[in-house]
């Protein structure tokens, strides 16, 4: 007598699918069961010696295991239908045609799929006028309440209005499965910010960041379930690691909730959308440890079962980030891990700039123009005069950002502030229009556009600055340069202070700069650009990231963070003989990629592109030596990235 129910059943794919699998069930143990006689009614034989379930036993089965819930009527009723549909796809005998006929054959399911909001319940009104269940509100609502909508699930006393199935019921359901709808909570916001209060007030899962509303379901899977029940979704796996899913991460931890995991890296499961997913399995009895599935191939895994799989102890996850290496990668990601310097010990990692109106800051050079610059402006389509020692040249991540150099130069940046001891002012608006009046007056010709930014955020005097002032003081310094998304490990080098850029954004225009720590100062810049650039925190990186379609990696902040950085001993003289052989490593690296910049014919850019080899070969030999890696890890990680 087994409860399945889909919080958010749509069109009841998934319950089509578990009745299936129930029909199926119950047919191969009638296979093995035939003498048993008084279930004679449950099963007949085709003409060929087949066996097949009643009508009547499949609409048993529908009635008494499958439920599901879901805020669009429509979808409910098709639901409904396509259930029934299934209930009737083999067809039935003439005794069993003459029931259907009469009217008997097909179940009452309006109590089983019940249209309603699985996310909240009547105590979404309480202290407001009971009026307000016949409003509009009420309606776009919809609230429901799990015990009393199905108290056969969860007792057969009728509970008091509003109250929830406690955690430690008995009662509940065996499993719930589906697809939770994937929701930004931002976009909720805009058309009932009321309830994304409810969802602060009761979900644990809400209390952080922008998170998205797939995490509520997964909390309310827990709840709903029985002290034995499971719970299996399909969804995205970004709460993995995003700050949001930290709350969830630590609900599920802290029980051992954690069953199994099938990761699907960056393999498209959904068809018409970038969505990177995987299946979680939930259990509320605590569980020892859990099986860890990576796909790789999805043809191999779906008819052959061929994956990476590994056991993993529950006792080792928490709410920080879930890296979950299996196979033989797993011991050396272990050894890694042991580090006792990570990047962002010795490092600042600052993101770059939010102007919201980067088709007006963000400029195209097109020709010196005496001591002014002559650019095109994407917001205008036009080109301006503009003072060029007052723009700041500008990288646009990926574009520009390149492993070693930086490469396409063409961009600059207005940066409408000064500074002041060590802080950032914005330039007034009498001293802008004497001292640069050409970019003056192409900032006031886009008023307009600057004037709606925000969200009212912006002062009236302040309308040409920036939305966000973060991080100005950051750029004139030294620094490490990598963008927010990239195929490998790139990082180039800003020794002078010299470039802008803007913080993480879709098409690989953002990036972060990295500063080391004033403690740290005996690090050199090249050392660290060496390390960073390696085969082995390559290797390390993409343990960690995001994957994305075209066989891209997110380099953003908090998968660059936790890189392992190695202990240098400066009182060691092999340790120092070591750091400076890398920094003369790196120092040949840079300038080989200027000259390789500069060439003309093919047969020097040869030349050089084999030094470039030759020279990345010796920092990785060295980098393994530092990092103590065996023949053998070092083989895993050389075979790992040239894939």
């Amino acid at each position: 007598d087994v409860k399945i129910v889909d919080p958010a059943c749509g069109s009841g794919s998934f319950l089509l699918g578990a009745f299936e699998y129930l029909m199926n069930t119950h047919l191969e143990w009638y296979g093995k069961n035939r003498q048993k006689r008084k279930f004679k009614d449950d099963w007949y034989l085709t003409a060929d010696g087949d066996i097949r379930l009643s009508v009547a036993k499949k609409a048993d089965i529908l009635k008494n295991n499958i439920f599901g819930v879901d805020i669009d009527r429509e979808a409910t009723e098709v639901a409904i239908m396509s259930l029934y549909l299934k209930l009737l796809d083999e067809g039935f005998d003439k005794g069993q045609a003459m029931l259907f006929l009469k009217g008997h054959i097909l179940p009452d399911m309006s109590s089983n799929i019940k249209c309603g909001n699985s996310l909240i319940g009547s105590d979404y009104f309480d202290g407001q006028n009971i009026s307000l269940f016949d409003s509009d509100e009420a309606k776009k609502v919809n609230a429901f309440d799990w015990n009393v909508e199905f108290p056969e699930v969860f007792g057969r006393d009728k509970p008091s209005e509003g109250s929830k199935p406690s955690e430690g019921s008995r009662n509940g359901f065996d499993a719930v499965i589906g697809n939770p709808p994937y929701i930004r909570i931002q976009e909720m916001k805009k058309w009932n910010p009321q309830t994304v209060e409810y969802y602060k007030k009761h979900f644990k899962s809400s209390h952080q960041g922008n998170y998205d509303i797939y995490v509520n379901f997964v909390e309310e899977g827990l709840k709903i379930l029985n002290n034995k029940g499971l719970c299996g979704y399909i969804l995205p796996n970004k709460f993995f690691q995003s700050k949001y899913g930290e709350a969830l991460r630590k609900i599920i931890s802290n029980e051992n909730h954690l069953s199994e995991i099938v990761h699907f890296g960056d393999i498209q499961i959904f068809s018409g959308a970038s969505t990177y997913t995987c299946l979680l399995f939930l259990s509320k009895v605590r569980k020892k440890n859990f099986k860890f599935i990576k796909v790789e191939d999805i043809n191999s895994w779906i008819n052959k079962n061929e994956a990476i799989i590994g056991i993993i102890e529950n006792s080792k996850v928490n709410k920080n980030e879930w890296n979950f290496i299996v196979g033989p990668d797993g011991k050396l990601f272990e050894k890694l891990n042991e580090s006792e310097l990570i990047l962002e010990d010795i490092a600042n990692i600052f993101v770059g700039l939010q102007t919201d109106a980067d088709s007006v800051f963000i400029l195209e050079k097109q020709k010196k123009f005496g001591s002014n610059i002559i650019c095109k402006s994407k917001e205008t389509n036009k080109n301006h005069e503009f003072e060029s020692f007052h723009l700041k040249p500008f990288l646009k991540g990926s574009l520009n950002i390149r492993r070693y150099y930086l490469s396409d130069l063409t961009k600059y940046l207005i940066f409408p502030y000064e500074f002041e001891e060590g802080k950032s002012q914005l330039i007034n608006d009498k001293k802008y229009q004497s001292k640069f009046p050409l970019t003056w007056d192409y900032l006031y010709l886009n008023k307009k556009r600057l004037t709606n930014r925000g969200q009212g955020r912006l002062s009236k005097d302040n309308w040409y600055g920036y939305v966000y002032k973060k991080n100005h003081t950051k750029f004139g310094y030294p620094k490490i340069l990598v963008p927010s998304i990239g195929k490998r490990n790139c990082f180039a080098a800003d020794f002078d202070g010299k470039y802008y850029f803007v913080g993480s954004g879709g098409g690989g225009g953002g990036g972060y700069g990295i500063t080391i720590k004033n403690e740290f100062i005996d690090f050199s810049y090249h050392f660290l650009l060496g390390l960073l650039n390696s085969k082995i925190l390559e290797w390390y990186l993409k343990k960690i990231s995001s994957p994305f379609r075209g066989g891209y990696f997110s380099y953003n902040r908090q998968y660059i963070a936790p890189l392992p950085i190695v202990q240098i001993n400066f009182d060691n003289k092999k340790d120092v003989s070591r750091h400076d052989q890398m920094v003369a490593y790196v120092d040949t690296m840079l300038e080989l990629n200027k000259k390789l910049s500069a060439v003309k014919t093919e047969h020097e850019k040869t030349v050089i592109q084999r030094q470039i080899g030759a020279t990345d070969r010796k920092i990785d030999k060295l980098v393994y030596e530092l990092y103590d890696l065996t023949e053998e890890e070092i083989r895993l990680i050389e075979e790992s990235v040239a894939k």
